[in-house]
């Protein structure tokens, strides 16, 4: 089985987009195609506070019984115990965990999870290679959850794989996006 989670490029509403795909040589749904879309955020203190705030005020009475105990600390302490605390509890990074310092930002740069699964992007998407975008997403049309030929699986995967070695460090593509977005 391979599985790949490649940066697709970044959107018209300032986030990013990735494909999640796998094809599986082990079952009867070889190919699949999942898009998560995350957007950046700077961890400033007042920003975190801000969160913690508005988390705590959407609390039910028993999650804010149970939150409190687990951080020992009074109501009016909460949202401060929250900011200190890991960044996790306040804001959803699981989509993208990376985070990154860029030169003149005082404070690291996160990103939310906003979208994930079959969230179709193509409309707000500004991809890094167009003909590699448009390719994945007609596969994703044609072949979601479904059993790829020989043929078209090896090709996939090489499809794939060559377009990772083309797009480079992912890493340093979204340092440069950040440094663009931010120094505007």
């Amino acid at each position: 089985m391979a599985e790949y989670k490649i940066l697709l490029g970044d959107t018209i509403n300032k986030s990013i987009v990735f494909a999640e795909i796998t094809v599986d040589d082990n079952s009867d749904k070889h190919f699949s195609v999942c898009f998560s879309e995350v957007e950046p955020f700077i961890a400033t203190y007042e920003f975190l506070k801000e969160r913690a705030e508005g988390y705590v005020e959407s609390m039910d009475v028993d999650s804010l019984k149970r939150t409190l105990q687990w951080h020992d600390c009074k109501i009016d302490q909460l949202a401060d115990e929250l900011v200190a605390g890991d960044i996790e509890e306040l804001i959803d990074i699981s989509l993208y965990p990376n985070w990154f310092t860029i030169e003149g930002i005082e404070d690291s740069i996160y990103f939310e999870s906003v979208t994930v699964g079959q969230h179709d992007t193509r409309d707000i998407l500004v991809p890094i290679d167009k003909e590699f975008s448009d390719w994945i997403h007609t596969m994703w049309d044609a072949y979601h959850l479904q059993k790829l030929p020989e043929l078209l699986k090896i090709g996939t995967r090489q499809k794939i794989e060559e377009y990772v070695a083309k797009i480079g460090d992912e890493e340093e593509l979204i340092k440069e996006w950040l440094r663009k977005i931010y120094q505007e």
